[in-house]
């Protein structure tokens, strides 16, 4: 399955392209609940970014994890995930709290722990400014509007799987641009 969804806004955390792997652990709440193992998510630039149509980012999802694994996972292995990171949720008896953190306030709590999965990839590519076209015979995976679109057409998940080969093998580097807007921070739905 392919998802493919509008970025409004790239400050590096969702998705976090940094420490070693990629995540999605805020924001893209069904694609968060739905996504499995092997599937791929794609985030293409907006018109407000600068980058329309673009691609961001690209990851096949190589895990799926809850917040509460994700934060033991990162505590034992990439602190960074933590301190600079989309790690900013952790349980306490049976309630997830939220740290401290540069990208989201409590205001965003409710909208982050919809979907109560983690998304993490070790196969992914990170364009961030430098983003590129997707080919024309691609085209159907551009989702029309803000919200995200699935495919599940053989046919079209066989040749992405393809070109997204060959561009990894093209750049092999997961990491080929910076976000457009680092210090971005969540905005409440209320205002």
């Amino acid at each position: 399955m392919i998802y493919s969804y509008k970025m409004t806004n790239d400050s590096g955390c969702a998705p976090n392209p940094y420490y070693g792997f990629c995540s999605l652990a805020l924001c893209k709440n069904l694609i968060r609940k739905h996504a499995k193992i092997n599937d791929y998510i794609i985030g293409f630039g907006s018109k407000t970014m600068g980058s329309f149509n673009k691609i961001i980012y690209i990851m096949k999802v190589t895990n799926k994890m809850s917040y509460d694994d994700y934060n033991k996972f990162c505590r034992q292995n990439n602190k960074n995930k933590i301190k600079y990171g989309d790690c900013i949720y952790y349980k306490v008896k049976d309630s997830l709290k939220q740290r401290k953190n540069i990208h989201h306030n409590n205001e965003c709590i409710i909208h982050d722990i919809k979907s109560p999965y983690v998304l993490i990839s070790n196969d992914y590519l990170y364009f961030g400014k430098n983003s590129i076209d997707i080919p024309f015979k691609l085209t159907d995976i551009i989702p029309a509007s803000r919200g995200h679109k699935s495919k599940s057409i053989e046919t079209l998940e066989s040749s992405f799987e393809v070109w997204f080969k060959i561009i990894k093998n093209k750049y092999n580097k997961n990491i080929l641009g910076t976000p457009h807007n680092i210090l971005t921070r969540c905005v409440s739905k209320k205002s």
